[in-house]
């Protein structure tokens, strides 16, 4: 990540230093500087991906024509495209998963370990931990279940008592 925030600062420089600044009004420049930075981080910072494309071709398709229907305004055949919208997207998530437990199958009988896992936690993604706990106003953290009930009900009557304060 570092080579690539050098390459956008080298970059950023370069464009900052042929845009004229001199002499323009204040929208001029607010719109060249902003297409400018634009540009160079289209160019040079890479695009997160957000998982798996679900969505086959027809499901696009049907995605098409809720939108063209909102445009009308059809609200009731909007509607009812929601629901199949609904019924197609677990269909495809259904095929997605079935796709992938045959790859986490063939790694596991050829004993690619490695891959295997590899698979597993891009479908389960990574666990995210809860420690259950709150601090006090001083700090230290509460574990115990009736401590932390407590530390809420005084948190959200503080709360009352200064929304009241503020409104009288």
């Amino acid at each position: 990540m570092k080579l690539k925030s050098e390459e956008y600062k080298t970059e950023i420089k370069q464009e900052l230093a042929t845009i004229n600044l001199q002499g323009g009004n204040s929208e001029g420049i607010w719109k060249a500087l902003k297409d400018t930075f634009k540009e160079v981080a289209e160019k040079t910072i890479p695009k997160k991906e957000n998982g798996p494309i679900l969505m086959s071709q027809d499901m696009l398709r049907v995605v098409e024509i809720r939108r063209q229907m909102k445009m009308e305004g059809n609200w009731a055949e909007v509607i009812k495209i929601n629901g199949e919208i609904q019924k197609r997207i677990r269909k495809d998530k259904e095929n997605y998963l079935k796709e992938k437990c045959k790859v986490l199958e063939e790694h596991n009988k050829k004993g690619r370990t490695r891959d295997l896992h590899q698979q597993i936690t891009e479908i389960t993604g990574k666990p995210k931990i809860n420690t259950g706990t709150i601090q006090s106003r001083a700090g230290t953290d509460y574990i115990e279940k009736d401590k932390i009930i407590k530390r809420w009900k005084g948190y959200t009557e503080e709360l009352y008592k200064k929304d009241t304060k503020t409104y009288t």
